[in-house]
């Protein structure tokens, strides 16, 4: 197998850079990627929108903390999820 495996020349890769750069799609992506990272750019919008959006694990309730008017109702809606045992 070793006897068949050729090296990839630099007219190799002008020939690939100027294929891919004749695919407007191509380009598309590539700055897609770029802009946003290849994660990002990865993502498939379809499979996104097919994920389910219902759950069937049911926690069970604590009691409310009371934040006695002080304002800070983000801290204690935090910990009271962090609190969940």
């Amino acid at each position: 197998m070793a006897e068949n495996v050729k090296a990839v020349t630099l007219e190799h890769v002008k020939n690939y850079s100027k294929h891919f750069n004749e695919q407007r799609a191509n380009l598309l992506a590539a700055n897609a990627a770029v802009t946003n990272g290849v994660l990002k750019a990865a993502t498939s919008y379809q499979g996104t929108r097919a994920l389910p959006r219902e759950f069937s694990i049911e926690l069970k309730q604590g009691s409310i903390t009371n934040q006695k008017r002080s304002g800070r109702c983000w801290i204690f809606a935090s910990l009271n999820t962090l609190r969940y045992e």
